[in-house]
């Protein structure tokens, strides 16, 4: 009866110590995929700000304009002017 109730303790010692060796492990793999996707967003940004700049440069020879959209930091808006949507009176040519 006695070497039932060792082997029993053994086996939820081991349950528990690999239990614990788990978790490490998901941790570990949590800080890491962390870390790889705050990595991977400065380069990102640095992209983000060279298209921004080359798209409000392009943009300005025809007077539109480049805004940021508040809710997504990725997404572009280009602002047209009322004025370039209207047409001159008696022309068929937007101004």
């Amino acid at each position: 009866m006695t070497g039932t109730n060792e082997h029993g303790t053994t086996t939820m010692g081991l349950i528990d110590l690999m239990t614990s060796l788990a978790i490490v492990f998901i941790l570990l793999f949590a800080m890491v995929s962390t870390q790889a996707t705050s990595e991977a967003q400065s380069p990102l940004q640095a992209n983000t700000e060279n298209v921004r700049e080359v798209l409000r440069d392009h943009l300005g020879q025809f007077g539109l304009s480049l805004d940021a959209d508040p809710h997504d930091p990725l997404t572009l808006i280009i602002v047209v002017p009322e004025k370039q949507l209207n047409f001159e009176f008696g022309q068929s040519r937007l101004s």
